[in-house]
């Protein structure tokens, strides 16, 4: 087999003499200069990193504020369950349910941390609602969003009780609001289910909730809540708003 030397550009004339048999040089030289980008160009490319990695923080943070605070998840120790512990601490158990975060289809509150003591028939959980989420409440009905509560909360069993009586223990971070509510005094014992349902805190019309989510169910398996050791006095709760109910 014949050996074809390699041709080198030097050996031609001039350029346009070795282009016409090989092609254009490469035009790339390791010790050219390298060109300066413009200020504008630089700038807008810092922009742009900039964007994208204020963007990716925005909703990590916003995700990580929207998870439950510490003061959100506790179980409540109310008069009546104090008592319960004290008469039998070994003895007293309190259930949950997994929510996984349950949330209306509307993305309007969450629910999370189910306890349900059927040493007292209290329920327990906690509900989140953001502040766009009580402006949009007072709007659709035409008002101003009130200084205090605005969202209240009733809780009904398969058996068609409805129980609007609650406690309950406020913590806020940011732009969101969580809820530990309490309702006691609940027939646990004969409740196929649980369904917790929101309301504008001046239309309460039991056809027409703001939100609906069902909180516990008879036939799904419930495991032992870990609700630690009783403190040394009750903690302190809010009783339920007062509201209107519309007929």
């Amino acid at each position: 087999m014949a050996y074809k030397q390699k041709t080198d550009p030097e050996d031609y004339e001039s350029a346009k003499d070795y282009e016409r048999e090989h092609g254009p040089v490469n035009p790339y030289d390791p010790d050219a200069p390298k060109k300066k980008k413009s200020p504008l160009r630089l700038a807008l490319e810092i922009l742009g990193v900039a964007l994208i990695i204020f963007i990716y923080a925005f909703w990590i943070v916003r995700i990580n504020l929207a998870e439950d605070p510490s003061a959100a998840r506790k179980f409540v120790w109310t008069e009546a369950r104090m008592s319960a512990y004290a008469a039998d601490p070994d003895g007293y158990y309190v259930y949950t349910q997994k929510l996984d975060g349950r949330i209306d289809k509307d993305g309007r509150v969450k629910v999370s941390r189910l306890f349900i003591d059927y040493e007292t028939g209290s329920v327990q959980f906690t509900a989140r609602y953001s502040d766009s989420t009580a402006e949009r409440a007072a709007e659709l009905y035409g008002e101003t969003r009130p200084d205090g509560e605005c969202i209240v909360f009733t809780l009904e069993d398969g058996a068609g009780n409805v129980y609007d009586s609650y406690v309950w223990i406020p913590a806020k971070r940011w732009m969101y609001n969580w809820r530990r509510v309490v309702f006691e005094g609940v027939d646990l014992e004969n409740a196929s289910e649980l369904t917790v349902k929101s309301y504008y805190i001046n239309h309460v019309d039991p056809e027409e909730p703001f939100s609906s989510l069902q909180l516990w169910s008879a036939s799904t398996v419930s495991d032992r809540a870990d609700i630690g050791k009783a403190p040394s006095s009750a903690d302190k709760t809010y009783p339920s708003p007062q509201w209107l109910t519309l007929e």
